[in-house]
C-alpha cells in the first residue's frame, strides 16, 4: 500500500505508465509487489487497491495497467474507502460538474441520470485526458445526486492489448 497522502508526482508516474505490465510498475517503484486479485465479477480484469481511494485495474491477460480510479467522499457509499491525495492540476481543481465544464470545457460524451438508470450515479462526463499526463488515456468523471465529484478514472483509450 501507498502512503495515505499518495504524492503527486506518484500518481503523475502512474498515469504516465498507463499500459505498462505489473512487474515493470514494481520494477520502476510505483508500486510494491502485491498480488493482484478479482474485486468485482469481471474475470477480464484483476484489481489492486494501493490506497484508500485508489485502484489500479489491470487486464488479465496482460496483466497491463488500464485504468487507474480515485473515489471520493462525496460517493454514495460512504463507507468506502476514500482518496486523500492530491491529484494533476486541473483535476485537484474539480469538485462539481461545474468547475469540470470551466476547467475542462464541453465533454467528448456525457450521460444524466436517465441514461444511468438504475445505477446510483447521477451524470458522467468522458473527456480526453490532457496529452501530457499520457497521450492515449481518456477521463471520465463521475457525480452523484449533488452533482459532486464521486469518482475519477483515468484509462486507456485502446484497452486489452
Amino acid at each position: 500500500m501507498i502512503d495515505i497522502n499518495m504524492q503527486n508526482n506518484n500518481i503523475i508516474s502512474l498515469i504516465k505508465n498507463m499500459g505498462m505490465s505489473h512487474k515493470a510498475l514494481m520494477q520502476e517503484g510505483l508500486i510494491t509487489d502485491t498480488n493482484l486479485s478479482h474485486l468485482y465479477e469481471s474475470e477480464e480484469t484483476l484489481e489492486l487497491e494501493i490506497a484508500p481511494g485508489i485502484e489500479l485495474v489491470f487486464w488479465e491477460e496482460t496483466l497491463c495497467l488500464e485504468m487507474i480510479t480515485f473515489s471520493f467522499a462525496r460517493a454514495l457509499n460512504k463507507a468506502d474507502p476514500v482518496f486523500m491525495g492530491i491529484l494533476p492540476y486541473p483535476l485537484d481543481k474539480i469538485r462539481n460538474k461545474r468547475d469540470a465544464r470551466l476547467l475542462l470545457g464541453a465533454p467528448m460524451f456525457t450521460k444524466s441520470q436517465m441514461d444511468l438508470f438504475p445505477t446510483e450515479l447521477y451524470g458522467w462526463d468522458v473527456y480526453q485526458l490532457d496529452s501530457s499526463l499520457h497521450p492515449e488515456a481518456i477521463l471520465d468523471i463521475q457525480y452523484n445526486e449533488d452533482m459532486l465529484v464521486s469518482n475519477i478514472l483515468i484509462s486507456l483509450v485502446d484497452k486489452n492489448i
